[in-house]
């Protein structure tokens, strides 16, 4: 029974990179602030999980989050200048993470 319980677990987060990917992948092509919002969330919800009290979880996804911040932390900023360039978002998008990544840090 334990078993279906971590299937379970799994496709829950399975999903999100499902969404993530369904999103780059669509006949039009999303733009750098769109990309920006949905590598940011995938970011998020690896820290919430890795940080997670389940032990299978948490030792699935410590691995993923390690390789995923070697990504995120090469091409956050430039990212971010996108977004920042792009007159609908300027600067909330990108305060909004700042700030997330602050209190996950705990610098706030």
């Amino acid at each position: 029974m334990d078993d279906w319980k971590h299937v379970e677990k799994v496709c829950t987060y399975l999903k999100l990179f499902f969404d993530f990917v369904n999103i780059l992948t669509t006949p039009t092509y999303p733009t750098a602030s769109a990309f920006y919002q949905e590598v940011s969330k995938v970011q998020l919800k690896l820290t919430y999980v890795a940080m997670s009290n389940d032990l299978f979880i948490s030792n699935l996804t410590k691995p993923l989050k390690e390789k995923f911040d070697i990504y995120w932390r090469d091409c956050f900023l430039i990212l971010a200048i996108v977004v920042i360039m792009d007159p609908r978002f300027k600067m909330k998008l990108v305060e909004f993470s700042f700030m997330e990544k602050m209190l996950e840090y705990g610098l706030r």
